[in-house]
């Protein structure tokens, strides 16, 4: 008898195709499967309907000046029940967003350009963290709390 277990899918949203195909292939290569949406409508009901669940979203909406990594940000976490909590990191060329993006919800920022396996660790780290630690490490990206004081 055979068992066989797929991989844990990644929702990869990109309003450009060579980047969302290359995001792809690096989340592939890593170990999950990825799924491509090339709109935030598109990728929005994807979320919203997938199952099994998406463990987790990488965002590059370059139009807009970055804009739609916001709303994208802002529509997934409107999503209700558990896919709204789905751990979501963005990958922007504007690195002035990183502050909204953290107060948003996002679960990590990457800056382009970037070293895929930033990007991996990003995700990782993201999909790893417990829902009930997601807050405060979001506080402690933008300097909202003070680590704890080494003993």
């Amino acid at each position: 008898m055979s068992w066989t277990t797929e991989a844990p899918k990644v929702l990869v949203v990109a309003d450009d195709r060579d980047a969302g195909e290359l995001l792809s292939r690096l989340i592939d290569r890593a170990g999950w499967r990825s799924d491509l949406a090339f709109s935030i409508d598109a990728a929005v009901e994807e979320l919203a309907d997938a199952s099994p669940a998406y463990v987790g979203v990488v965002v590059d909406m370059a139009a807009d000046a970055g804009a739609g990594n916001l709303e994208m940000l802002q529509r997934t976490r409107a999503v209700p029940g558990p896919a709204g909590a789905t751990p979501l990191v963005i990958c922007s060329w504007r690195d002035d967003i990183r502050g909204q993006a953290w107060i948003s919800g996002t679960d990590g920022f990457l800056t382009r350009p970037f070293r895929a396996d930033d990007l991996v660790a990003q995700l990782q780290a993201a999909i790893e963290r417990p829902a009930a630690e997601r807050d405060g490490h979001r506080q402690r990206q933008i300097g909202l709390t003070v680590p704890d004081a080494p003993d």
